[in-house]
């Protein structure tokens, strides 16, 4: 099965061949890594895609500070790896995601203002997290839920659900709340040693 595609790298002759190779590989494993980690499947159809194997990285040490509700940690892997490639937008979501989590209202603000001008031509994933740091930060409960279902329709059984168990438990619909969560397995996937969920 075809996963992606890597652009071409040349060397000239006589060139570093083995600098060349290296550059083949992180392309190559950054194409391949979401397909690969289960805390990334989500990625590889509905967000945008690492622009190197460094970015990926750092972007899943941000996940795993996360899981374990280290939020500053996750922040700062989190921003190293939007830093790597500014067109790469999911590290950035995800940066307010964690500020969000750390209530940093300056962080969330300044990734709103960074993506701001982009929501439109952002991937679908993308935008929603977009969506919700920006409703979490105006406290626009109604718009956060909005945003946090369509985050779980993208990446249904995981976190993202479990937002939705707490969105409709901060707008006072519980009954909707339990029937969410209860249908949420946190020994398995993403919530499997996620803190926050606990």
């Amino acid at each position: 099965t075809v996963v992606g595609a890597v652009a071409p790298v040349t060397v000239a002759a006589g060139g570093d061949v083995l600098a060349a190779l290296d550059t083949l590989r992180a392309r190559v494993l950054a194409v391949v890594g979401p397909h690969l980690d289960a805390r990334l499947a989500y990625a590889a159809a509905t967000t945008s895609r690492p622009p190197n194997y460094e970015a990926y990285r750092a972007f899943a040490a941000g996940l795993e500070h996360f899981t374990d509700g280290e939020m500053p940690a996750a922040m700062t892997a989190f921003a190293r790896a939007a830093a790597a490639d500014t067109n790469w937008t999911l590290p950035l979501v995800h940066l307010g995601i964690a500020a969000s989590n750390a209530r940093d209202t300056i962080v969330m603000a300044d990734v709103v203002r960074r993506l701001a001008p982009r929501r439109a031509t952002l991937p679908p994933y993308d935008q929603a997290g977009f969506d919700a740091v920006r409703a979490w930060l105006t406290g626009d409960r109604l718009a956060s839920y909005a945003a946090a279902v369509r985050i779980a329709a993208l990446a249904p059984g995981g976190i993202p659900s479990a937002q939705v168990g707490k969105e409709a438990f901060d707008l006072g619909r519980p009954r909707e709340a339990v029937r969410v969560l209860q249908a949420l397995d946190p020994t398995r996937g993403q919530l499997r040693g996620f803190m926050p969920y606990w």
